[in-house]
């Protein structure tokens, strides 16, 4: 069984940090990858340290990574696929780190898990426009099906969730879960 991991998850980073995507992009420098699950809070909060969030200029820079589940069949694969390709559910999580200014007045907390929201729903639908996951900057398919991000479990919209306010340690940590269709080629 053969898909392109490397791919897939270099599609994402691409659309994420602006670099590609044709329609429902997100803006370049926005968000940058660099931030994963086993570093520390101290390292998280450096690498998201490059601008801080001010909701007076809000011109922050979120961190994130990708993450792909276990590929399961799509239900449009038959059970006994005996044919050189089939239909696979490849689970997606984004989880997004962003940095906050040191002391957020009570006042400003729903401001700025606004401002964090929109622009996490603008990354949303960049990764869900056709055609925008086809394939990676440097023309390297991905063999996503219709070039999107599909919901959990390949239904509806991906899902979008603000996970952890630290407010101490002046991060917010989200996730975007949804997942990829893939045309996996199989041998004949």
């Amino acid at each position: 069984m053969s898909y392109p991991v490397a791919a897939i998850r270099q599609a994402i980073r691409e659309v994420l940090e602006g670099t590609t995507g044709s329609v429902r992009t997100v803006t370049a420098g926005k968000f940058l990858s660099g931030v994963f699950e086993g570093q520390t809070d101290l390292q998280q909060r450096s690498r998201a340290l490059r601008k801080t969030a001010d909701p007076e200029n809000p011109e922050w820079v979120h961190r994130f990574d990708v993450r792909l589940g276990r590929m399961t069949n799509h239900e449009s694969t038959p059970v006994a696929a005996i044919g050189n390709h089939r239909i696979v559910s490849l689970p997606v999580t984004i989880s997004v780190t962003t940095h906050t200014q040191a002391r957020i007045l009570d006042d400003r907390r729903d401001e700025v898990l606004a401002l964090i929201n929109s622009d996490l729903d603008t990354a949303v639908q960049a990764l869900t426009w056709p055609g925008n996951l086809t394939q990676t900057f440097a023309a390297v398919a991905t063999n996503i099906v219709s070039g999107l991000m599909l919901g959990p479990e390949g239904n509806g919209y991906p899902s979008l969730e603000v996970t952890e306010e630290d407010w101490e340690k002046s991060l917010i940590r989200s996730l975007l879960g949804g997942s990829v269709l893939l045309v996996v080629t199989q041998p004949s």
